[in-house]
């Protein structure tokens, strides 16, 4: 009788350790799992960043162009202001005749200054942007570098937990051979 409370001692500590061993099993299957996704999200998210850096350097680009346009635009602007002030001289030159020709003139110098007026305008709010995209870049450069970061944990971790899990399976197998 003995033998027998020992033997079921034995299948009951046996099942025991069976659920607990498959308990055990399941929470690694699915923490696994968790941490493969996880590991290809962050891959994802390296990605993505890398090519937002792209983008905002594209933009950087396109800033440097249009600064290019903006001291075109201040040029033909001081030649405009050049000819209507040679305008007005000649319009006083000629006399009562070239007073029609001096009001044309007049005007000309004030879009001249006006063009030149919103050019810089424009040319400092570029460099504003500009300085604002550096500083996203570096900012997203740091993200960029966690984000690699914590892919290569991720991965490490998940390459543990395919272990442990192995580990874990040769146990159940064990338990149930036992």
């Amino acid at each position: 009788m003995r033998e027998v409370d020992f033997d079921n001692k034995n299948l009951d500590k046996q099942s025991e350790v069976k659920e607990i061993s498959d308990t055990l099993f399941g929470a690694l299957q699915q923490t696994n799992a968790s941490s493969e996704e996880i590991s290809s999200t962050s891959q994802d998210l390296s990605s993505s960043i890398d090519k937002v850096i792209e983008l905002v350097n594209q933009t950087s680009v396109k800033i440097d162009e249009s600064n290019s346009l903006i001291a075109l635009i201040q040029g033909i602007s001081k030649n405009s202001n050049l000819l209507g002030l040679n305008a007005s001289i000649e319009a006083s030159r000629a006399g009562a005749e070239g007073a029609g020709f001096n009001i044309i003139a007049k005007e000309m110098r004030k879009l001249a200054q006006s063009s030149s007026e919103s050019a810089e305008k424009i040319s400092r709010a570029l460099s504003d942007i500009k300085a604002a995209i550096d500083l996203v870049v570096a900012e997203i450069n740091k993200v960029g570098l966690i984000a690699s970061s914590q892919a290569a944990s991720t991965e490490e971790i998940t390459a543990t937990l395919q272990e442990i899990t192995s580990t874990a399976q040769l146990l159940v197998n064990k338990t149930i051979n036992n």
